[in-house]
């Protein structure tokens, strides 16, 4: 069975090539929870905590971009308090969903 996710995962997005079978495994199970929430709660955060380098962000863009698919009328916030990371998924959602899908900004303000 996680043979053939890995395989899926790593046919449907190039972001998988450079990643371990254990990234592919950890990012499918993270895009696995977005899934459960979205279809089964339609609201509210979702938490992955899993160790640094372990696919939480991967696996947070396929999560996204399965439930946008389905529902393009879906609308997801991404957050994160690293610059980096934000960028990334903004980039790779215009990617894969095209830019009229994908609103928002990599920055941000923070008041004191």
């Amino acid at each position: 069975m996680f043979p053939e996710a890995i395989a899926r995962r790593r046919a449907a997005f190039d972001e998988a090539k450079h990643l371990s079978d254990w990234q592919v495994h950890s990012a499918h199970i993270a895009a696995g929870a977005i899934g459960t929430v979205v279809s089964e709660f339609q609201t509210g955060p979702v938490y992955v905590p899993m160790p640094t380098g372990s696919g939480k962000t991967v696996g947070a863009i396929w999560g996204i971009i399965d439930q946008v698919r389905d529902d393009p009328a879906l609308r997801v916030c991404f957050l994160t308090p690293y610059k980096e990371a934000v960028e990334k998924v903004h980039s790779t959602l215009t990617q894969y969903l095209g830019q009229d899908q994908v609103e928002g900004t990599t920055t941000s303000t923070l008041s004191s």
